[in-house]
């Protein structure tokens, strides 16, 4: 009844079968659920899942998740951190809530002076995966305040955050120009100016 009363809920903006629905009831990111299995859908999704025969109404373990779509840009995780907000609005406690709050804020903030390629879209996706197993971990291993931490994490300081933007070949290059611009006005390599010799250099 549960399955069928959400399915059924206007506040669904994502394919909701069956794997989805009951992976979303468990939070089970980190064990097969990702932040890309609530892209809101198109119609085109719609039709396809249609055509394909997806029995929506089969919770058996047999009827497994789907690879979840690919983010091609930062709109398309942004679109899937909406849609699951709007979804945990009706059906998470108030504390769940705030802490995919977070993490949707946070995405659209920091998406407004990102790349807007796919390869950063793929890679904050993966961050916001982490961030999201984490939490159910903590949740289940500590409890709910424990896990409420980790809404702290959704920052632009963030380790796990910095460590994917290194892997990131315009980033290391920005970096690098940067690096380089900062070692040319450096005191000790600029011997004179205006004639006058520049404290401590020789």
């Amino acid at each position: 009844m549960l399955l069928q009363a959400a399915q059924q809920s206007q506040h669904l903006e994502f394919i909701g079968t069956p794997p989805v629905l009951c992976s979303a009831y468990y939070f089970g990111f980190g064990v097969g659920l990702s932040i890309m299995h609530f892209r809101r859908a198109l119609t085109t999704d719609e039709v396809a899942t249609t055509e394909s025969g997806v029995n929506m109404w089969n919770c058996s373990t047999k009827n497994s998740l789907s690879a979840p779509p690919r983010a091609s840009n930062f709109g398309d995780l942004i679109s899937a951190l909406s849609a699951f907000y709007k979804y945990a609005k009706y059906f998470y406690n108030k504390d769940t809530r705030r802490f995919i709050g977070a993490a949707h804020n946070f995405v659209i903030s920091y998406a407004d002076g990102a790349p807007g390629d796919s390869v950063m879209a793929r890679h904050h996706t993966h961050w916001v995966n982490i961030k999201f197993s984490k939490f159910r971990s903590w949740l289940v291993t500590n409890g709910l305040r424990s896990a409420l931490r980790a809404r702290r994490e959704f920052s632009r300081n963030d380790e796990q955050l910095i460590a994917l933007k290194e892997t990131y070949p315009s980033w290391k290059t920005t970096a690098s120009v940067q690096s380089r611009v900062h070692g040319v006005t450096h005191p000790e390599e600029v011997k004179h100016h205006g004639g006058r010799r520049v404290k401590g250099v020789e």
